[in-house]
């Protein structure tokens, strides 16, 4: 064989065996991520049967970035991914829903020009500010929190035993947190919960998982299995707010239902793999624009009529939201690529 004919042979190797990962990996990622969005979107129209969508619709997020996620061997370049993939946008969305605030604002009256320095405060030290009129993060405590993990996992977890403390000393200062009552709304805070479904995450890339997907029976017997707890636990526990690091009544309950709801969108992601539309890469590119914006299509939607507010409506209202995030990513791809940070660049 000649040299041409190994070069050849090689790179039809590595393309089958990359095809072959994203048939068995990404495809999934992605069912997870839209299907976890669309669970976002409804659980904010809040409609009969949120407490039960709260169980699981974050953590999920939380756990597919962990999945994601890993140490970088250069601290340059984790800092210029971070940067890029989480900052930037996170600037760019806090700004565009900050102007429109303001106009809001100064429409009813309401401006100051002290608000703007007390929101750019609020924003770098991850305050919500729900209860003032400047505001801070808002819907985007979800990134900062999510930029924090990803800074704990690069510099302060070395290895398992350290990564247990840290999740351990977590769970303490949110129990503290909770037992007192401080609502707080502070996205450092919020690491205290999100963390330990972004470790597990990360855990969950190491086990040899083609074990479990080859026994149909053992995934469909979890994810019923699933099904049931989060309903138990939605009812028992109550909805748990993240956006203020509080778990219900029962911080155990509260990571039990959150990673049984958890595997069973992996379940149905799983199943749904092979059905692979071109809307469905879109919509996973662009998660931190649905995220980011989505509240602004439920406003309006919240200024609909009351009789296009039924239980199936709002459900189905959800989704049309999701649907109209397809041309806005495309348009922000080709346009604004920034605000995708390397999503606009590379599939991950």
């Amino acid at each position: 064989m000649n040299i041409k004919s190994m070069v050849l042979q090689e790179i039809d190797r590595y393309a089958n065996i990359t095809y072959s990962d994203k048939q068995s990996h990404l495809y999934w990622i992605d069912w997870m991520k839209v299907i976890g969005m669309y669970f976002i979107i409804v659980g904010h129209i809040f409609p009969l049967g949120h407490q039960y969508i709260y169980v699981f619709s974050v953590p999920l997020f939380f756990f597919i970035s962990g999945y994601l996620g890993h140490r970088e061997d250069s601290v340059q370049v984790f800092w210029k991914k971070l940067f890029k993939n989480l900052i930037l946008p996170c600037v760019i969305i806090l700004i565009i829903l900050h102007i429109e605030r303001l106009l809001s604002q100064v429409r009813f009256g309401s401006f100051e020009w002290a608000y703007v320095p007390m929101h750019i405060k609020n924003c770098l030290f991850g305050d919500m500010a729900l209860h003032t009129e400047a505001g801070g993060i808002g819907i985007c405590w979800f990134i900062y929190t999510l930029a924090l993990c990803k800074i704990i996992q690069q510099f302060v977890v070395k290895n398992t035993i350290v990564n247990i403390v840290v999740i351990i000393v977590g769970i303490i200062i949110a129990v503290f947190y909770n037992k007192n009552n401080l609502h707080l709304c502070n996205a450092f805070l919020n690491t205290t919960l999100a963390y330990p479904f972004y470790a597990i995450g990360g855990g969950y890339k190491c086990l040899n998982i083609d074990k479990i997907n080859r026994k149909p029976w053992l995934m469909i017997t979890g994810a019923i299995a699933g099904v049931i707890i989060v309903f138990v636990v939605g009812w028992y526990n109550g909805a748990p707010w993240m956006y203020d690091a509080t778990y219900g009544k029962n911080i155990f309950l509260f990571f039990l239902g959150g990673l049984a709801g958890t595997f069973t969108m992996y379940v149905i992601s799983y199943y749904l793999r092979e059905i692979k539309p071109r809307s469905l890469m879109i919509l996973s590119k662009g998660t931190i624009i649905i995220l980011g914006f989505h509240q602004l299509f439920i406003r309006i939607y919240d200024n609909f009529p009351n009789y296009l507010h039924g239980v199936s409506l709002e459900y189905i209202s959800a989704l049309i939201i999701l649907v109209l995030f397809i041309p806005i990513i495309q348009l922000s791809e080709r346009y604004f690529p920034a605000l995708l940070g390397l999503r606009a660049n590379k599939h991950i």
